[in-house]
């Protein structure tokens, strides 16, 4: 009895703790733009972070970040195989969710995509229209959803918000519409009739992380000792999604390790008054016995890769440390102003917070003397770009001679761009 109960109760804790990070992954997803954690400005070229602009120019944020992340996805792909698709993907949550629900509106034999081609099998007391209707509204509005979480990262977060209250805003695209109903369209076929036809025969990253599997690998491991248990039983395979025998992982690379198998052959032994023990199904590490035999399958180690990657992702680690120390909020450019005679140059002044900011432009050095700047206080609203004139005088002398651009933000911020110039004799002007 006592084993009954620990099946049924790591059979629950499996499937809550997989439907936690399932749902929480979609949640920080629909949560990152909406806040501004994390979202993309295509205006100003910037990857946003917590109101942060990074552009290509903060090369080691941008290279240590990915490099870093890079690193560690490798470890994780080589200890838990595919278990992003299992435990994290939204394709895969919108799925299982939406099979769900036709089941319990249609019936258990209820399945819009038949590999076989069959069609739709419907209980016979669960044909009324009403459900239908409320099949296709649900369909329509998880559509909606999904169509409008890619969007959102690509527009700033108030923006985002508006769009989910029906108002106004400066920056959302013209071409919003017809784009996220197109979107929409592509997402309610996807949800509603392609669903895990998707990730088994379309998804490229599956078969990348299926990529980086090692001999030590988390995979489902079978007690064939016990086998007797199971001889006309499948209830395993019909809890499998991906449509495999859980029995014989090691002969399919499908196998996302969802643990959906595990919790149902648990759920059978408990409850069943025939079958003693767990279930005959369980996550492993380490070599698959049923691997041993075949020389042709043998797999990388994962020591021998994190031996590897653990050091890269602590040099990339350090990199982004100290990009991160030494973000700069501002970025000061000067260069000639074409068609002025080679007197003129432009102070492009680019603000990289999406917060009020204001700079001071100051001159400082010999060649300064020969030289106006306006205007010298530059406000703005938020992330922007923005242009001071720099004018060289006619009457400098001649010969070579530098100057300094100095900005300064109200928060202690400086930076100083050094210009030289020279002017010819005989001819006023710089060049």
């Amino acid at each position: 009895m006592n084993m009954q109960v620990d099946a049924m109760k790591r059979a629950r804790m499996l499937r809550r703790a997989r439907s936690l990070a399932q749902w929480g992954f979609l949640a920080l997803l629909v949560a990152a733009p909406l806040t501004g954690l994390f979202w993309i400005d295509p205006v100003e070229g910037n990857f946003v972070v917590l109101g942060h602009g990074i552009g290509f120019e903060d090369i080691l944020i941008v290279f240590g970040f990915w490099g870093m992340v890079a690193s560690l996805l490798v470890l994780t792909y080589s200890a838990g195989g595919q278990i992003f698709c299992g435990w994290a993907c939204p394709q895969n949550t919108m799925s299982e969710w939406a099979r769900a629900l036709t089941k319990r509106l249609f019936g258990r034999k209820a399945e819009t995509a038949s590999e076989t081609g069959e069609a739709m099998q419907l209980a016979r007391r669960k044909r009324a229209p009403w459900r239908f209707v409320l099949f296709g509204l649900v369909m329509l509005a998880a559509a909606m959803l999904a169509a409008w979480i890619p969007l959102s990262y690509f527009m700033p977060p108030e923006a985002s918000r508006a769009i989910l209250l029906g108002e106004h805003h400066p920056r959302i695209p013209s071409s919003w519409g017809w784009i996220y109903g197109v979107l929409v369209v592509v997402m309610l076929i996807n949800v509603g009739v392609i669903r895990h036809l998707f990730c088994k025969y379309m998804c490229i990253y599956r078969l990348w992380q299926h990529m980086f599997k090692t001999r030590e690998t988390l995979h489902v491991a079978y007690d064939a000792a016990r086998a007797d248990e199971c001889t006309t039983c499948r209830y395993c395979v019909d809890a499998c999604f991906i449509d495999i025998d859980p029995r014989r992982t090691h002969e399919y690379d499908s196998c996302i390790n969802c643990g959906a198998c595990i919790a149902a052959c648990d759920e059978l032994h408990a409850k069943s008054k025939t079958k003693k023990g767990p279930g005959l199904l369980s996550f492993a590490f380490g070599p698959d016995p049923r691997l041993a035999d075949d020389p042709a399958r043998a797999r990388a180690s994962f020591w021998g890769r994190a031996r590897v990657a653990l050091p890269l992702a602590f040099i990339f680690g350090l990199i982004f440390a100290a990009g991160v120390a030494g973000y700069a909020p501002w970025r000061i450019v000067v260069d000639r102003t074409p068609g002025e005679g080679g007197r003129v140059y432009t102070v492009e002044v680019r603000h990289k917070l999406y917060a009020p900011g204001e700079v001071r432009l100051s001159l400082a050095g010999e060649g300064a003397r020969y030289a106006t700047l306006a205007p010298q206080v530059i406000r703005f609203a938020g992330a922007g770009r923005k242009t001071a004139r720099l004018v060289l005088a006619d009457d400098a002398p001649p010969g070579l001679h530098a100057l300094q651009v100095i900005a300064t933000d109200d928060r202690g911020w400086q930076d100083r761009y050094l210009l030289r110039y020279f002017v010819e004799r005989h001819q006023g002007g710089g060049r």
